[in-house]
């Protein structure tokens, strides 16, 4: 049958200890929070992985995304509503700042500003590691390549340790 599902607040997972044999997050989902609140958050995800189990998670590589300081899409989406996002990449902060605006078929128009942050290797690696997973592979695309300069994906496997 169909997994369960719930929707909470990353910092106070409502799962007992150890309740799943491994999690996964994909597209950035664990990366628009504040450098601050990323060990806190991971901390929180590592209780609900028993000992053993993997972690994947998947984000954008950050020197693809620092090749592209600055992108726009302007489109009709296929309901007929209209999508405007305007990102810069901000090397200092290690962030895209997005702008994003839906125009809905229904003249409703809405606005979001937010933020992903691109980690280095090295530092992701280590705010897991104080997390209580240890990474055992790394891949740069979803074929599984290497991580390098022009890999648009940093996608992580990590045992809770």
């Amino acid at each position: 049958g169909p997994a369960p599902v719930a929707r909470a607040d990353f910092f106070s997972l409502p799962f007992r200890n150890s309740a799943f044999a491994g999690a996964f997050a994909w597209y950035n989902t664990l990366f628009s929070f504040d450098d601050s609140q990323q060990l806190p958050l991971l901390i929180s995800l590592a209780r609900c992985v028993r000992p053993g189990g993997l972690l994947i998670i998947q984000g954008t590589w950050w020197e693809w995304a620092a090749a592209q300081p600055s992108a726009t899409f302007d489109g009709a989406l296929p309901d007929g509503a209209r999508l405007f996002e305007q990102t810069t990449y901000r090397a200092e902060t290690g962030r895209d700042e997005i702008v994003r605006r839906l125009e809905l078929p229904n003249g409703q128009v809405m606005t979001a500003s937010f933020f992903i942050r691109y980690y280095s290797l090295d530092v992701l690696t280590a705010l897991l590691n104080d997390a209580g997973f240890k990474t055992v592979w790394v891949h740069g695309d979803v074929e599984g390549h290497s991580v390098r300069a022009s890999s648009p994906d940093l996608i992580i496997g990590a045992v809770r340790t």
